[in-house]
């Protein structure tokens, strides 16, 4: 008769990379390369815009952008589709006293209230786009106008916001306007932030998708620009007048590496 063996292997732990901020631990090296970028986008007062489905824990990076950026004012989350279209400025601009029936008495509004601090717009697509004009508006002037005021007033906020959408896609279908050209630097959230506690999630696969003519001519003009300063990512977003951030979103959006350049 023969014998059955058993081959026991010890498998030691694995443990999470080191990541910028402790809320955003994970076991992925992708994630992990992913996120050393995150001080960076932290100290800036650039807008930015986290994109990733529901449940990634979008709202988790904010507020760590928030802790690392060393702002001291509050950090402040809004459900954008929370808030009535005859409403949002009133809701993010403020109001002063006696501007519409009801107003007994004014408010700063989020974006006043989140001064010195940042401000969380999440799910910015359910807003309409003359709302999103709007909003950009501010951002680019740094001040609101409340309603029922004939003054401006200056705002020292850092304006984050959060969609589960394709940004390309809604850009495309013009659900948004805060992804295009303007002061927006983008940062884009893959699909496995782990939580405190929480298992890490698998990376998933990049949906496959059909380039258009306009991709290409993109494509080799950024491979182009790449071969010729050797891989400078910088040297790229300022011949195209573009953020970094949108320099490297290209280069994985179109396959490339830039160790190849280098």
């Amino acid at each position: 008769m023969g014998a059955t063996h058993f081959l026991f292997r010890a498998s030691a732990a694995v443990e999470p990379f080191s990541p910028p901020h402790p809320s955003l631990a994970t076991f992925s090296p992708a994630l992990a390369a992913e996120l050393l970028s995150v001080p960076a986008i932290a100290r800036s007062m650039l807008p930015a815009i986290i994109a990733g489905p529901t449940g990634t824990g979008k709202e988790v990076l904010a507020r760590a952008l928030h802790e690392l950026s060393g702002r001291q004012g509050p950090f402040l989350a809004v459900n954008c589709a929370a808030i009535a279209p005859t409403l949002l400025e009133s809701e993010l601009f403020g109001y002063r006293k006696g501007a519409f029936t009801g107003a007994i008495e004014g408010r700063p509004g989020l974006m006043r209230a989140a001064e010195g601090g940042t401000l969380l717009l999440d799910e910015i697509a359910d807003l309409s786009m003359a709302a999103q004009a709007a909003l950009l508006r501010a951002l680019q002037e740094g001040e609101v106008l409340p309603v029922g005021a004939t003054e401006p007033v200056r705002i020292d906020v850092r304006v984050l916001a959060a969609t589960h959408v394709d940004l390309e896609d809604a850009v495309a279908a013009q659900r948004l306007v805060l992804a295009g050209d303007g002061p927006i630097e983008l940062a884009h959230l893959p699909e496995s932030i782990r939580r405190p506690g929480a298992p890490a999630a698998a990376i998933p696969g990049l949906r496959p998708r059909q380039l258009s003519a306009e991709d290409l001519r993109r494509r080799d003009q950024v491979a182009t620009l790449l071969r010729a300063s050797r891989g400078n990512v910088a040297a790229v977003a300022r011949s195209l007048g573009k953020a970094r951030m949108q320099v490297h979103r290209w280069v994985k959006r179109f396959d490339l590496s830039l160790a190849d350049y280098r």
